[in-house]
């Protein structure tokens, strides 16, 4: 082979391996986007619902707590 049909191939090498890094990163952000997605929605529906969420269970229970707490101060036993 002479000099220039080396140097060419060598170029479409080069090429081939960029255009696969390219693929590879494109493929890395991809799969990073919808796992922050699945976070998402997971953290709506667990945490954040309105009627069934994390966050009404605690308050819920914190207002319970807190009428019996003032229900036993109020009396003075149990």
């Amino acid at each position: 082979m002479n000099l220039w049909a080396e140097r060419a191939i060598a170029r479409i090498q080069m090429r081939k391996n960029a255009a696969k890094e390219v693929s590879q990163n494109m493929r890395n952000i991809l799969m990073t986007v919808m796992l922050l997605v699945v976070v998402i929605i997971l953290f709506n529906n667990i945490i954040a619902n309105d009627t069934t969420g994390t966050s009404k269970q605690i308050q819920t229970q914190g207002s319970s707590a807190n009428t019996k707490i003032g229900s036993m101060l109020s009396t003075g036993s149990n």
